[in-house]
């Protein structure tokens, strides 16, 4: 394993032991008094992050989002 800003990248193929389904996620969060929100651009919030002084920072798989 690789280790990469706190989390691990497998370079072999791994297999699940088993799956469980969850229904409702978003309520179930809710319901934990967990606060969502949705933006349709991430570049704003990338470079807020990039001019602070906070340096523990990750956006895994950036490269994927899209610009509009």
């Amino acid at each position: 394993m690789i280790q990469h800003a706190g989390y691990y990248t497998s370079t072999q193929v791994t297999k699940p032991l088993h799956t469980d389904h969850m229904d409702c996620l978003i309520e179930r969060l809710f319901k934990k008094g967990i606060e969502l929100r949705f933006t349709p651009n991430l570049y704003p919030l990338r470079e807020a992050i990039l001019q602070s002084d906070f340096k523990e920072f990750g956006i895994h798989r950036f490269s994927n989002a899209m610009e509009l």
